[in-house]
């Protein structure tokens, strides 16, 4: 592991997809309380599922009761098919709602690739066109890319580790990443998500209002959860606002304090229950100071 090496940063993706969505929002292109069912007409219902119930914001904080298209047997696997982001929607409202539209809380990726399509929706482009566009040339993000289906990390990158049911590590670097979209997709460095957290918690990407409507947080098991970022309460009393990304092969968490002057990112090149927890605590040691 290098200070400028690549690596996949799964879930902190949803940071990026939200301060789009949050874009558009203030742009008036659409209005967090939209329905699913507006900008996705058809899309999410049956299997007791109702698009008109569920908000743009439900998608975003977690509240949307849509059950994840994850599994442990994703979580465990060897290799991945080709998916295409219908096929994960599919998967999603296969399983039954794991609760009434705001009556609780619960990580769903089905939550984030529906927020990708309603971008794709409002805009014509696909969420990751847009987040080029709006975010990642702006910020002259040059080091942070979309996997899409391809199995390679560019530019140099350490081996990452998956670990089985067994707790043994096993390499798994390369493989189709296509199951991830919108939910966990980009591929970045330390430095380019230091940029983006400065920007994005310094009030540089999104307006006032905004920020606030981001940061209104939902109580969750691992903090107040926002709009594609969540607030940590240190012992001490101290916070910081960032998000976390587990993928095969790479366990990230990045953020920092709002205003965006004190920003960490940490990658362990590794996925499992103990890259999470160091993870943690080099934000704790950092943060409380």
């Amino acid at each position: 592991m290098e200070p400028d090496f690549t690596f996949r940063i799964g879930s902190v993706t949803k940071a990026f997809v939200a301060t789009l969505v949050l874009q558009l929002a203030q742009e008036k292109k659409l209005n967090l309380d939209d329905s699913v069912e507006k900008w996705l007409p058809g899309v999410v219902k049956g299997n007791g599922y109702d698009g008109n119930k569920i908000t743009i914001r439900m998608l975003l904080n977690q509240t949307s009761g849509i059950a994840s298209y994850t599994s442990t047997e994703m979580r465990y696997a060897t290799s991945f098919p080709q998916y295409t982001v219908d096929d994960l929607v599919r998967m999603g409202l296969a399983k039954p709602p794991v609760f009434q539209p705001g009556a609780g809380w619960d990580y769903s990726n089905t939550n984030t690739v529906l927020a990708g399509l309603v971008i794709q929706k409002v805009t014509g482009e696909t969420y990751d066109v847009q987040i080029k566009k709006r975010i990642l040339d702006p910020l002259q993000m040059t080091d942070t890319c979309f996997s899409g289906s391809n199995p390679k990390i560019p530019g140099q990158h350490a081996t990452g580790y998956n670990m089985n049911q067994a707790g043994k590590l096993y390499d798994f670097t390369e493989y189709n990443p296509s199951w991830a979209n919108a939910a966990g997709e980009m591929i970045s460095t330390g430095k380019d998500l230091t940029t983006f957290f400065s920007a994005l918690l310094g009030g540089k990407l999104l307006s006032d209002e905004m920020m606030k409507q981001m940061t209104a947080g939902v109580d969750s098991p691992i903090g107040k959860y926002g709009l594609g970022i969540f607030k940590v309460t240190l012992p001490n009393g101290k916070t910081y606002w960032g998000h976390g990304g587990g993928i095969h092969g790479f366990e990230t968490l990045a953020g920092g304090t709002l205003g965006g002057k004190d920003i960490l990112v940490t990658n362990i090149n590794a996925v499992g229950p103990e890259p999470v927890v160091a993870n943690q605590a080099m934000f704790e040691k950092e943060f409380s100071r």
